[in-house]
């Protein structure tokens, strides 16, 4: 027989299992709605007058969607988004780090010469190419340290004729101008420049000028040069 205290207790047991319920129904909902929040944060929040761009995906960022529109040729994915965004500066993130894509010719030849685009990121990659983990060189570095080594290699550099009009170097300099055009003209000739030669005159950058530079370097230290058809050893 169901008594009156009986149902007093059900009740009761009803109105705490109600409440639970309840309770977690809103507490789930809750770490929803901030985990929404999060994602949709992490994905299209961006800097201050941050330009147009890709939203931002785990771990590469914007870059990934460049990756995914044409993994073979970035050049021909950052057009694609400036065309699909209609402007010529598109802004994503490649891994953590905001970046801006400039695709235009003039607003490329401005930013150039800026001087508040002179400066150079503090990134881990580069710092790991030193043991202490400093800043070295004059390409990826800015303020004093540049100057500072920008100085000392000038000075070295003049030793081996840097700023001095060379005719035989402007001589050599034309020779390797017009064996690399060549080769982007007539193709390749011997095997090792067959993988970075295409058909149609395509050529992959920036392989194609490896021996051309090496040479013209090589020229200005030694004096010598390596000959198109031993020019393997470049590649090697």
């Amino acid at each position: 027989m169901i008594t009156l205290s009986n149902l007093r207790v059900f009740n009761q047991t009803s109105n705490r299992s109600g409440v639970g319920m309840i309770a977690t129904i809103l507490l789930c909902s809750l770490v929803i709605c901030l985990v929404t929040f999060r994602c949709y944060r992490y994905l299209f929040d961006r800097p201050t007058n941050f330009p147009k761009g890709p939203p931002r995906l785990p771990l590469l960022g914007g870059y990934g969607i460049m990756l995914m529109i044409n993994y073979k040729h970035l050049h021909k994915a950052a057009t694609r988004l400036s065309e699909f965004y209609k402007s010529k500066l598109n802004g994503l993130h490649v891994g953590s780090y905001p970046t801006v894509l400039v695709n235009d010719f003039d607003t490329v030849k401005e930013v150039l010469n800026r001087r508040e685009f002179d400066g150079r990121p503090d990134m881990y990659m580069v710092r790991i190419r030193e043991k202490n983990f400093q800043r070295r060189g004059i390409f990826f570095i800015d303020g004093p340290d540049w100057k500072e080594q920008r100085r000392f290699m000038l000075r070295y550099l003049r030793d081996f004729g840097f700023g001095r009009r060379l005719e035989q170097l402007e001589v050599e300099t034309e020779a390797e101008i017009r064996t690399m055009i060549d080769i982007i003209r007539d193709g390749s000739r011997y095997e090792h420049e067959r993988g970075f030669c295409g058909p149609d005159g395509f050529v992959k950058c920036p392989e194609v000028f490896f021996v051309c530079f090496a040479n013209v370097l090589l020229y200005v230290i030694s004096g010598e040069r390596i000959e198109r058809a031993k020019a393997e050893s470049v590649f090697e």
